[in-house]
């Protein structure tokens, strides 16, 4: 009874082995009819459209993407520097050209003027005026703190009843009307004389200001002309040099060389030639030889 039961479980394996590679077969022919130019293994080498482009075709890669648009004054792309942020399709509405221009560019094109003491700031690329908002936009916090000074001095020296605070450190301005030379600043509190914009001269009105500065002025007039009777220029810094007796061997020691060192010119103090020249090179009229 046994052996029958065993003699029967082989024959169903037999036949389901049998049953399966008559399906592998039937579905290798379906698939075949179905999709014919499908290869069942994997190919040697990728397909020509997926490999990888040779070196010598990178350049032509390259050169058919789009290319990115330069910087109209230094010529570098204006990927590496872009303008941030949200760069206008036009610096003005009034320019006639996109914004081919970098951040490092345009901020140096805003920074040459304003060294100069003008805040009318230009396009780079044509001119035209560039707005406050813009300038904001694209300009570092101190530049445009500089800008708003500039333009605020720059008005005021148009206004011809607006006068500056001269005490030191103050810095700040206002309108002065009327017929009072003496200007009160609102911010320190110190006193300005408008008329001669100067500190204002405590105990002396203005007329008495003016006599004081024509005396003083006189006085240092007359002292100049008594120290050139008594005394020579140095030729190379201008110093006067009185001489007290001695030969005309002079050397200048007065501050007057280059970062404040003593001149240490030598020269004839009756004519002038220097000392090294020796006799020969003294002058005919000069008291020392002749």
């Amino acid at each position: 009874m046994n052996s029958g039961f065993e003699n029967m479980n082989e024959a169903i394996e037999q036949a389901l082995v049998v049953m399966i590679v008559l399906m592998l077969c039937l579905f290798t022919i379906l698939f075949n009819v179905i999709f014919p130019d499908y290869p069942l293994q994997a190919p040697r080498e990728a397909p020509t459209e997926y490999r990888r482009r040779p070196t010598n075709q990178k350049e032509t890669a390259t050169s058919e993407r789009k290319p990115y648009r330069k910087c109209k004054v230094c010529s570098e792309s204006l990927k590496e520097q872009p303008l941030e942020p949200n760069t206008p399709e036009r610096t003005m509405a009034q320019c006639d050209h996109l914004t081919d221009i970098c951040l490092s560019c345009l901020r140096q094109s805003m920074s040459f003027p304003m060294n100069e003491g003008n805040h009318i700031l230009k396009c780079p690329i044509c001119s035209q005026d560039l707005e406050t908002w813009f300038i904001q936009l694209y300009c570092t916090k101190s530049m445009f703190t500089k800008y708003c000074e500039l333009a605020l001095k720059n008005y005021s020296r148009s206004q011809s009843n607006f006068n500056w605070c001269l005490a030191p450190k103050c810095g700040s301005g206002q309108i002065h009307e009327g017929d009072n030379a003496r200007m009160i600043c609102i911010s320190c509190k110190e006193a300005t004389c408008v008329q001669h914009q100067v500190p204002w001269h405590e105990s002396l009105t203005c007329a008495e200001y003016d006599d004081s500065t024509k005396r003083h002025r006189g006085e240092e007039e007359k002292s100049r002309e008594e120290v050139r009777k008594i005394s020579v220029a140095c030729p190379r810094c201008s110093a006067p040099i009185q001489k007290k007796g001695g030969c005309a061997h002079i050397k200048c020691v007065s501050r007057g060389g280059s970062g404040n060192a003593k001149c240490g010119y030598e020269f004839c103090y009756y004519c002038l030639v220097p000392w090294q020249y020796g006799m020969p090179g003294h002058r005919r009229d000069c008291r020392e030889f002749w």
